[in-house]
């Protein structure tokens, strides 16, 4: 498989959770039921890009910030 082609499937695949959110959540109708500044759609993607950091640390990359920075 070529990149484009695995990251079309996943982007489908993260579609098709999207569709369906309320199957992953711990309490249905009750989580993932508003589109926040952090929907759905974006959290699976930030879980897959975490590369063993921090979670401040993955938070800043994700985002692309500079955690040495002021804020």
């Amino acid at each position: 498989m070529n990149p484009k082609t695995v990251k079309k499937a996943l982007k489908d695949a993260i579609q098709a959770m999207t569709d369906y959110k309320w199957l992953f959540s711990a309490r249905p109708g009750k989580d993932n039921t508003r589109n926040r500044k952090f929907p759905f759609q974006k959290v699976i993607p930030f879980i897959l890009a975490f590369r063993g950091g921090t979670l401040n640390h993955e938070i800043m990359d994700f985002f692309g910030l500079d955690p040495l920075l002021a804020n």
